[in-house]
């Protein structure tokens, strides 16, 4: 027990820390509880990495999120990464009902960011064109994204990552990517305007299947959306484009079941990517050979296949194994 003297001074010095720590506890405005709910405002602004799509460009960069509500946020750096969105200005664009559309990015300073509401992406694949100016540098891109945003997108590739496709050797020479649960071979001939996606299967080989709705997406100058047909009996998914030389950015959609998955060729979370330029997405093959045979799902399935000299074929293929060839 401390005496009445001992517990004067006690309280003289123990209070004033007790009446801090109780205002902290209570995020009090006042006192040591300031900092602290700074702290968690400016969390409650902050976007999340998770959730964002960070494109650079030759001055700097941006850092998009896009909500399934269509709000676009865009948090704009300079080269040292320090914070420059007060600097820029810009709008974006979308098509809606066969008329362009448009809104104002203009800086929210409580997000501390270039705001705008665009359009809720009610599509399975959403493109959304920007113009920003930046220091009287104007950049121009495209987003190519799923129903959900940003998040969406960054929740698919970290789900696909876990395939690993390093390994993997495209049976026509295109480039491989995982959309979901589907292993995918895009492949254009770059002699004409022909795109193709096979579907494969576990050992990287194509395989018939018939009940997928895909669209590929081109970023870069020219940007286009693509929507493939089902050929050939579902040997592969097949358009055309206006692409001139390897494209910049890819972004693939397929749909099964009424579920839709969204991918960009070769992202992962975390990666930066190039407004314009950059690495090229090299799914153009010169003299490509459609060759490689299909395995069937289901069926029995036919399917037309080249038969050199004697012209194209058309093979039945059934899941038992029994096949009947067609000379035409």
């Amino acid at each position: 027990m401390l005496g009445p003297a001992a517990e004067v001074l006690f309280m003289r010095w123990v209070g004033p820390l007790v009446t801090c720590v109780a205002f902290s506890l209570s995020v009090s405005v006042a006192g040591c509880g300031r900092k602290e709910s700074a702290r968690e405002s400016a969390a409650e602004e902050a976007p999340l990495a998770s959730s964002s799509l960070v494109e650079v460009f030759e001055r700097g960069s941006i850092a998009w999120n896009v909500d399934e509500t269509g709000k676009v946020l865009a948090f704009v750096h300079d080269e040292s990464g320090g914070d420059a969105s007060k600097k820029a200005k810009g709008t974006i664009e979308w098509t809606e009902d066969g008329q362009t559309r448009s809104a104002k990015l203009a800086f929210d300073a409580k997000a501390d960011a270039l705001v705008a509401d665009g359009p809720p992406p009610v599509n399975d694949l959403n493109e959304i064109r920007y113009a920003l100016v930046y220091e009287d540098e104007p950049v121009k891109g495209t987003l190519h994204l799923p129903r959900a945003g940003t998040a969406a997108i960054n929740a698919e590739a970290e789900a696909s990552a876990k395939i690993d496709v390093s390994a993997a050797v495209p049976p026509h020479g295109g480039v491989v990517q995982v959309v979901g649960e589907d292993r995918v071979e895009i492949v254009a001939d770059d002699d004409s305007d022909e795109v193709r996606v096979y579907l494969l299967d576990a050992s990287w080989q194509p395989v018939v299947v018939v009940d997928r709705s895909i669209t590929i997406a081109v970023g870069g100058a020219s940007p286009e959306v693509i929507v493939l047909t089902s050929a050939e009996g579902g040997a592969y998914f097949v358009g055309h484009w206006r692409v001139v030389g390897q494209p910049p950015r890819v972004t693939v959609m397929v749909k099964h079941a009424g579920k839709s998955h969204v991918a960009i060729v070769g992202w992962r979370p975390g990666v930066k990517l190039a407004v314009n330029g950059g690495p090229k997405v090299k799914v153009k093959v010169k003299a490509v050979a459609w060759g490689p045979g299909v395995h069937v799902k289901g069926g029995p399935t036919m399917v037309k296949v080249k038969a050199g000299k004697g012209g194209p074929s058309m093979v039945k293929v059934n899941p038992n194994g029994k096949v009947k060839v067609k000379i035409k």
